[in-house]
């Protein structure tokens, strides 16, 4: 049918036109990007995988960072544990030097002066490495601290001055750095006192026991004689020694050991306003001593007296004390002393024996698989390694310094070797994490990047089909013009 308005043909041609462009400008929009997928409209399946592939490949660029910031600070700790290495052979060169026949006393003390400038750059290598801010993120320094009361029927006020003190003891401690948990021993013999009359010692509560503060709490002095020894002997089960109330070679765990956490560093405080002759005198008090010495350095445990001021109760406490860089304090009258000597701990507690818990995030997820932390025990000061009494003043000190020495080293080999295994733990995941990385970005270019060579050409078979169909809508048009113009004639 031919009519004025134009026939259906040219109308079916121009729809045809229109939809053509509309292609058109969708294969010039991907042409331009270089992408297949640019809105959801596109692929909307595509797009959804798409955004989760990205957002996990760019997260991983940043857990390659995490790594190498971390792999930095592990590189810092294990730096300063070869420092301390080679110091340790130059302590082994001078007591091989020491032990030698040769040489006399006066000889041995030149060396003994060296000896003591090592120990003490030990000392402070050790702290400057694992005890400083440059550091800190090797994580907090476990401390355990074992409170170990005396509650004889003098004690009321001083228990109570620790009582009042022991928050802000804490609150101290932890805000240098450190983790503290902290245990509890009753030293009394009186039964009704929760004590033992057995060895005059009752542990009331274990390292990091949620009852150390309600036990403490309930503790009041009730008159009984006391053992200053034994809290030190039964608190550790002193392994060297064995048992002294239980079957020869100690069997049965004792009921008061204490169980420390690993790699924390051990602290006693015995509190007290009496000397060490309540209970032995004479040789049996020298052989408990002995005894009591030997489980401080069995433990490495630093252990240190708030007691009477009295020159003579000092020194009877003062092998104790200095077996492993201990220290004495004033009780005070009616524990007036208390608060100054926790203080003064909190300052003499150096923190550079700590567990190396960098948390590392080093996965683009939430998942247990997405985190490592490396937990390496650190004890690199002198008194954790055995150093802080080396002595080469004779022949015997120095060959007895050579194993002293040995058994340091081996300390710190095995800290040195935990730090290289998580460093290469870490460059393992650095590597994993960068394929991973890598694979991804594949997967994402594979889903949503063009393939420009088809694209082109589906670009060029809608631009013909498009220039044929412009071409026969002018055609159409022409044709429906001149047939009705010819009607009219």
């Amino acid at each position: 049918m031919i009519t004025v308005d134009g026939s259906v043909l040219s109308k079916r041609l121009a729809r045809h036109v229109g939809k053509h462009a509309l292609k058109q400008l969708d294969h010039v929009r991907k042409l331009a990007s270089g992408k297949r997928i640019l809105a959801a409209y596109d692929d909307a399946a595509g797009l959804g995988v798409s955004m989760r592939i990205k957002a996990v490949a760019r997260s991983r660029y940043e857990v390659t960072r995490n790594i190498d910031r971390s792999l930095g600070v592990l590189k810092t700790g294990e730096g300063g544990l070869r420092a301390i290495q080679d110091m340790m052979k130059r302590l082994r060169e001078l007591a091989v030097q020491a032990a030698n026949g040769s040489l006399n006393d006066g000889d041995r003390s030149m060396i003994q002066t060296e000896v003591r400038e090592v120990v003490a750059e030990i000392d402070r290598t050790a702290r400057s490495t694992f005890a400083t801010e440059a550091i800190r993120p090797l994580g907090k320094y476990l401390v355990d601290f074992v409170f170990a009361i005396d509650s004889s029927g003098s004690m009321q006020d001083e228990i109570t001055a620790v009582k009042n003190e022991v928050d802000a003891f804490k609150s101290s401690l932890e805000a240098r750095g450190a983790d503290v948990e902290f245990g509890l021993l009753n030293v009394t013999s009186n039964v009704a006192n929760k004590g033992d009359s057995q060895d005059r010692v009752v542990k009331l509560a274990d390292m990091a026991s949620s009852d150390f503060k309600t036990e403490l709490n309930a503790l009041n002095a009730v008159g009984a004689y006391v053992d200053p020894y034994d809290p030190i002997i039964e608190g550790t089960e002193n392994p060297t020694l064995g048992n002294q109330n239980y079957p020869p070679g100690g069997e049965a765990v004792h009921p008061d050991k204490l169980n420390f956490r690993e790699g924390a560093q051990r602290q006693m405080v015995y509190i007290t306003d009496t000397d060490t002759t309540e209970v032995y005198t004479g040789a049996a008090r020298t052989a408990k001593e002995a005894e009591a010495v030997q489980a401080i350095k069995d433990h490495n445990m630093v252990f240190s007296v708030i007691g009477n001021p009295d020159p003579t109760v000092k020194a009877q406490y003062l092998p104790l004390v200095s077996t492993n860089g201990g220290s004495y304090h004033d009780i005070g009258v009616n524990g007036a002393g208390v608060k100054a000597a926790l203080d003064a701990i909190v300052n003499n507690t150096p923190l550079s024996v700590s567990t190396a818990e960098l948390v590392v995030q080093a996965g683009p997820n939430t998942t247990t698989e997405d985190s490592y932390a490396t937990g390496i025990p650190v004890s690199a000061i002198a008194p954790a390694l055995g150093l802080a009494d080396l002595k080469m003043s004779s022949q015997a000190d120095a060959q007895a310094a050579i194993t002293a020495i040995d058994d340091a080293q081996n300390i710190i080999n095995g800290h040195a070797a935990r730090f290289g295994a998580a460093i290469n733990r870490l460059q393992i995941m650095r590597n994993a994490n960068d394929t991973m990385r890598t694979e991804e970005e594949s997967s994402l270019s594979r889903i949503e990047d063009l393939d420009i060579a088809s694209e082109t050409s589906r670009f060029m078979r809608t631009q013909i089909r498009m220039q044929a169909g412009v071409a026969l809508l002018a055609q159409s048009r022409e044709m429906s013009s001149e047939s009705v113009l010819r009607l009219l004639r």
